[in-house]
Order: C-alpha cells, then structure tokens, then sequence
C-alpha cells in the first residue's frame, strides 16, 4: 500500500482488467504498459520467460508475452495469491486468514500447506523463498502476519511437512527481529541467503548471512557495522557463477544507498555503484544478464531528485555507469530481466518495459 497509495488518492482506482494490448512507441525506449494497472510494487521472471506482478491491492498478475498481456491469478478464498513457484508458472502461493496456500493448476483450486497460530491480515512476499534447484524445498518466515518474526520453517516435500530452521528474535535481547532477504541459492540446494538477524542500534545496520545446511547454521557474507541495510541479491547462476551483486540502502539516512559486487561467492565484496542523490533510500531494481554477468541494471527507488530516476546500466561490472533511455518513469520499486533481454520496471504509475530492439 505504500508504494502505491498517493498516485491511487490523485487519479483514482483503476481497476485491473485482462486483454489489453501494450501502448506502441518506440520499442528499444521504456513503454509505459496498459495493463496490469497502478501500484505494482513486486515483479518475478521465470526461466521460461513467463512474468509476475503483484501490486499493493494484493493482486498478483500473469504474461507469457513480454507484458503485452496481463491475467489476474486467481486467489485463495477470502485472500490472495502472493507469489509463484520458482521454475513452474502453474504452482502459486497464496494467504488467507487460515495460513498459506498452495495451487498447483494456477490458482484454480487451492490446499491449505502450512496453517497459521493467528488471522493471516497480510503477508511479505519476501518471507517466502522457493528453491530453483528443487521446487519442493521451501522457506517461510513465521508468523504469516507482518508482526515481528520469529523463526524460519523449512519444508522439503512443498509443504506438506514443516520443520524449523532457523530461530531469529531472542528472548531478553533488546533487538529487532528482522528478515527482508530470503534468498534460495539458484544451483546448490543447500545454501540459503538471508538478513535473518535480531538486531538494534548499535549494529549500525544489518547483515547478509549464508547457510550451507538449509537455514540450520550462519556465516556473515557482508557485515554490519557499515550504516547499510542489504536490500537485493542476485547471481550465483551465470557464464560467473562466483558473482554476485547486492544493493543497500541507508542506515537511519546515515549514507547514500550503494552496489557492492563480489567475484569470489560472496567472500569479500566491492563497492560499484552509489546512489547520486544520498538522499536516495534504495535502489527499487536489480538484475543482470545471467550470460554477461557484467551487464548489469540497477533501478532508483524513492528518491526526491527527480533527475535521478530511471535505470542505469553497466556493461563492465560496474566500472562505469549509464542511463537506460528516458528516465522520467518515476520511482522503481521492482526491475527483471526476461530471458530474451526485456526489462520490466514496477513501478506507481504501472509497469515500464524496455526491449532490447532487434
């Protein structure tokens, strides 16, 4: 609701609707699609090109066509459809106030898989991860609700069973419990990436942790102690399969949001990117040719300079930086790239897409 809730007050609720055709202008330049409407605030892409698009109504959206066409997933009774499996354009997630969900024919019927201590009245899609190597092995963070978590469940046979992996607040600590990455590794079914942490001010920040035993035990891949609060992670699957790209964002606005690149499995890391404006929060994107791991795009989320929107780019790992055609398509809370090199780009106004021409 947040993304989307001043631009929905000033022009009104626009109802999502399925068919429509994406505007035509000029295709190797950012579009301004039609459909699936305002407020989109989260994007995935599946390996077979298939995209997904949640907005802040908890409306989740489907195309097989580059974003030209937009269908509504069904949803849970009396709650909504949060998230799709990994590889499998059919499996779908969902909540309702019984607990989380489960469609395997795209959101036609669903099965209650994991049940909830308490009414489920929202749900981040962030505390679920589905393993790409094995689409049966999932995390969830508990509880459902966005009240502060507490644990991280694992299930081995796509929810049937659960076991717990991971406990994150402490009992007595004067900490925040907190998780707003949850990572599955893209090609070894063992390793798990998170923020899991219980934290507070003296931290300075937050960290990025490893698990090499499905969320049982952590290492710190990127510490705190730097004012930065990792944001985004991709990589791991690539011509590089040791590189990998993290953004940040500030600290209680003690600095400008940032890129870091590692190229030895996250060992040590790199900065490659700050945001021009340190006023920025976040970058709102972050994705990458998975066969040049040196061509990456990195969005700009909220930010009061309205000359730095827009997406940049780097072809030599961050080395240097430009940006991607126009840049008044606004804050970017979401960016993917599809299989053939499409960008799509969520954003308040709707969904952006850049194609890479002929």
């Amino acid at each position: 609701m947040r993304f989307g809730l001043i631009v929905l007050l000033l022009f009104g609720l626009v109802g999502a609707q399925t068919g429509y055709a994406a505007e035509q202008e000029d295709a190797t330049d950012w579009t301004l699609l039609d459909n699936p409407g305002l407020g989109i605030v989260r994007l995935w892409a599946l390996p077979d090109g298939t995209a997904f698009a949640a907005d802040w109504q908890n409306n989740l959206f489907t195309s097989t066509d580059d974003g030209d066409t937009w269908v509504q997933v069904g949803a849970p009774p009396d709650g909504w459809a949060v998230a799709p499996d990994a590889t499998d354009a059919s499996i779908t997630y969902g909540v309702a106030n019984p607990g989380l969900y489960k469609s395997v024919d795209a959101g036609a019927s669903w099965q209650l898989i994991r049940a909830s201590d308490s009414p489920v009245t929202s749900f981040d899609a962030s505390h679920l991860a589905v393993s790409p190597v094995d689409h049966n092995l999932l995390y969830l963070v508990e509880p459902l609700t966005s009240f502060e978590p507490t644990r991280i469940m694992r299930s081995v046979d796509g929810g049937m069973t659960w076991v717990k992996a991971t406990d994150i607040s402490h009992a007595g600590s004067p900490c925040v419990a907190q998780v707003s990455i949850l990572v599955a590794h893209p090609t070894n079914v063992e390793r798990l990436f998170s923020d899991q942490g219980c934290y507070a001010g003296r931290n300075f920040g937050t960290r990025l942790s490893q698990s090499v035993d499905q969320g049982a035990t952590w290492t710190t891949l990127f510490p705190d102690g730097q004012g930065l609060i990792p944001r985004r992670l991709i990589g791991g699957a690539s011509a590089n399969p040791q590189r990998y790209y993290l953004s940040t964002s500030p600290f209680m606005g003690t600095s400008a949001a940032r890129v870091y690149r590692s190229d030895d499995d996250g060992a040590t890391w790199m900065e490659v990117l700050e945001a021009g404006d340190p006023q920025s929060t976040n970058f709102g994107g972050l994705a990458f040719n998975v066969d040049n791991p040196d061509c990456v795009f990195v969005a700009t989320g909220q930010t009061p300079n309205p000359d730095d929107t827009g997406v940049r780019m780097t072809t030599d790992g961050g080395l240097s930086w430009a940006f991607l055609g126009r840049q008044d398509i606004g804050w970017v809370n979401d960016l993917v790239r599809l299989p053939d090199g499409t960008l799509l780009g969520a954003t308040n106004e709707g969904i952006w897409r850049y194609s890479p021409g002929p």
